[in-house]
């Protein structure tokens, strides 16, 4: 509203300066082309400063600030950009979904009719997105910091790469299993004195045994990655020169907030629990990525401009999003 005010009152100023320059110019008999041009040039340069800022930028462009949040979040190198992108289906900051019913049983050289039925009975399930915020940013000038694109890029990639870490410690845990299943393989591997390509054949061995997708992740954590580069470190860089390469048919991945396991009971710690280096151990996660999603619904920006109590301005972000299994299947874990 500030804005369209100030915006009226420069349009009615432009008017009266157009008018009075048109009536001069026809006085004295010369084109009414240039006193109307000087005349405003003149009035905007030694104008107000402060008034002419007002009525050219009022507040934050907050879609301008949003957007830049938005633009490439999940870079290539993240296992994220593998993941099933659901933000289509995301409504009023909710997933609503279906869990299937279970599937009909087959028969051979059936005999016997007719052929029973039986009903399918789906679960509706509705997911309501996490709430991500980021720590407010205090700025000097958050105006002018908008108008220089590399300034406003800076400030923007701080809070993007926030949200993105967070988000992407909170899905790696979703991903990982909560403990060993058919379909759900956690290899327990305490006993062994460090990370193992033997280890990353066991669990090739899992997948093929439950016929998983050939989509297979494999996310590694430091650890493990550095204990792979230890045992055999011609074989670890050849592995990681070639991109795009499987590894015993998982890609790739790092990264190092990984989820942490009991020991003893191969149970997934809740997340957010406090480790304990003596009990738990950091685990390695896989999955398909057909079989897991990702999705980001609504992002705001919160800005108070010009606070009398910080003497500055101030911004930060808040995004609703959530990665999880889509059936709880073909996932695994290392544990070491």
């Amino acid at each position: 509203m500030k804005r369209i005010q100030a915006l009226n009152s420069l349009l009615i100023a432009i008017a009266f300066n157009t008018v009075m320059a048109t009536a001069l110019s026809l006085a004295i008999g010369i084109n009414p082309l240039i006193p109307i041009l000087a005349l405003n040039i003149v009035s905007l340069r030694f104008g107000k400063k402060e008034e002419l800022t007002n009525i050219l930028r009022v507040g934050l462009n907050k879609e301008i600030w949003i957007s830049d949040i938005k633009e490439g979040f999940y870079p290539d190198t993240s296992f994220l950009s593998s993941a099933e992108n659901w933000d289509m289906w995301v409504e009023n900051d909710k997933i609503n979904l279906a869990e299937a019913g279970a599937d009909p049983d087959v028969l051979i050289n059936n005999t016997s009719f007719p052929i029973a039925v039986a009903d399918r009975t789906d679960t509706p399930i509705s997911v309501e997105l996490d709430m991500f915020d980021t720590k407010n940013t205090r700025l000097r000038n958050a105006e002018l910091i908008e108008l220089a694109y590399d300034k406003r890029n800076s400030v923007i990639n701080g809070h993007k790469n926030a949200l993105l870490h967070k988000f992407a410690q909170k899905a790696i845990h979703a991903f990982a299993p909560t403990s060993n299943g058919i379909y759900t393989p956690v290899l327990n591997r305490e006993a062994e004195n460090a990370f193992k390509f033997s280890d990353i054949i066991d669990l090739q061995l899992k997948y093929n045994e439950m016929d998983a997708p050939d989509d297979r992740i494999l996310v590694l954590s430091p650890k493990h990655q550095a204990a792979l580069a230890k045992e055999d470190l011609s074989l670890y860089k050849a592995i990681m020169a070639q991109k795009g390469e499987l590894l015993y048919g998982f890609k790739i991945f790092t990264y190092s907030k990984m989820p942490f396991y009991t020991k003893a009971t191969g149970q997934k710690l809740a997340f957010g629990t406090a480790v304990n280096p003596a009990n738990d151990a950091v685990a390695s996660v896989a999955f398909c990525a057909s079989e897991v999603m990702r999705a980001v619904g609504t992002v705001d920006m919160f800005a108070e401009l010009k606070s009398p109590t910080e003497r500055a301005d101030i911004i930060g972000f808040q995004m609703r999003g959530i990665a999880l299994p889509i059936r709880n299947k073909t996932i695994g874990a290392i544990i070491q």
